[in-house]
């Protein structure tokens, strides 16, 4: 067995035993693979996980290793980080994508989150944007510009909209699309939950031919 196959056999027994030793009161039936049948599978799962982990393609034996070559690569990698850090985004197709975020917000969509100390909800109450904070830590702020409030927004979904590229930072216009489709996502979860509250809708003429 290749040590990918092995890896990710070894990834699975251990995943699996760690659910039936923790939850044997809820752990449900299944049809468990066969181990031949998962061998087979296994190295596409794993190739799928490492698609964009970046690895050598030969294999060098410690014995080959420079630390000039080594020395190269680092000094070659940080010049790259640094030229791309310092190319400047072009801010105008960020500035119209904050313009339908904050209309969005105006037209009654709103960010919403729950957590262990409470609920926190980031809105426009009408006048002014804001955001409210419930439970342990209660607090309730207002923000008074468009420009504090997309500061706020944008800080708030920092982590978010970077975490798969930690520590770099992806660009700009990017992780504004994340924040509109994090947006958008909510809407649609809270339509979804006010359809299910409101219960079928009984059938009329109308919505017959609206069919």
């Amino acid at each position: 067995m290749d040590y990918p196959t092995l890896h990710a056999f070894l990834a699975c027994r251990l995943f699996t035993f760690g659910q039936i030793s923790h939850r044997k009161d809820v752990c449900q039936p299944r049809n468990w693979l066969l181990e031949t049948e998962f061998l087979e599978k296994s190295p596409k799962v794993f190739d799928y996980w490492c698609t964009k982990l970046k690895v050598p393609t030969e294999e060098i034996h410690w014995a080959q290793a420079s630390p000039v070559l080594l020395e190269q690569e680092i000094r070659f990698t940080l010049a790259a980080e640094s030229e791309a850090a310092s190319k400047q985004e072009d801010s105008a197709p960020i500035a119209e994508l904050q313009k339908k975020i904050l209309a969005s917000i105006r037209s009654g969509f709103m960010f919403r989150q729950s957590h262990k100390e409470g609920n926190t909800r980031i809105y426009c109450n009408g006048t002014n944007f804001v955001r409210l904070d419930e439970g342990e830590y209660p607090d309730f702020v207002t923000y008074p510009t468009e420009a504090e409030f997309l500061t706020a927004i944008r800080h708030w979904h920092d982590w978010k909209a970077r975490h798969h590229t930690y520590p770099h930072s992806p660009p700009e216009l990017e992780v504004w699309r994340f924040i509109q489709s994090e947006l958008m996502r909510q809407a649609n979860l809270q339509r979804r939950a006010l359809r299910y509250s409101l219960g079928p809708i009984p059938l009329t003429r109308r919505n017959t031919e609206l069919k």
